[in-house]
């Protein structure tokens, strides 16, 4: 039985030794990770890139810069002359596509908006690199490959917001009532 006792105290000495940094790496391990897991809203800029003979143009450079960021992405364009470009955050982009021995061609004013797919179709016309072809899009942009509707609230438009939406207290949940198309579905009582 002393052999058993030696044991259990080494174990007990040892258990009292590494607890703290146990559960210092635990409390680390829970302040680093992230304080909430849900789906985040994807927002995109694709299109087909083609020339005046409505050939595709592979290898196309795309170049997706935030107007009120500045910062860019770049991609590719496929063999049928598509492209893809995700992680976009909601604001104003323009939409640059080059390829050697067409015109540039630039689009401003693209609208992002959170959870959509906006495309941008670029026609390229033959001609010198130093040409430029732009083209300014219109403010807002019709979805129409996706059945979903989003839109971007503002902290001040937040703020501004009565306290009461829909008859309730301000909540979270009510505020997809402020997105154009959305509306509550009343059931009537039987």
């Amino acid at each position: 039985m002393k052999s058993f006792s030696k044991f259990r105290n080494r174990t007990s000495s040892l258990a009292s030794c590494y607890w703290p940094a146990f559960l210092l790496a635990i409390l680390i391990f829970l302040l680093c990770s992230p304080t909430s897991l849900h789906a985040q809203a994807v927002s995109r800029i694709n299109g087909t890139v083609i020339d005046q003979a409505e050939a595709s143009i592979p290898d196309a450079k795309v170049t997706v810069t935030n107007v009120d960021t500045n910062v860019s992405q770049t991609a590719l364009t496929t063999s049928a002359g598509t492209y893809l470009i995700v992680d976009l955050i909601p604001g104003t982009y323009v939409v640059k596509v080059e390829k050697t021995g067409f015109k540039t061609f630039v689009s401003k004013n693209v609208a992002v908006v959170g959870g959509a797919t906006s495309t941008v179709n670029a026609t390229l016309d033959p001609g010198t690199v130093t040409e430029i072809v732009e083209v300014t899009a219109p403010a807002v942009a019709l979805q129409t490959e996706q059945p979903e509707i989003g839109t971007t609230i503002n902290e001040t438009l937040s703020q501004d917001l009565p306290q009461l939406i829909s008859g309730n207290n301000r909540q979270i949940d009510n505020f997809i009532f402020l997105t154009p198309g959305v509306r509550r579905r009343f059931q009537s009582p039987d």
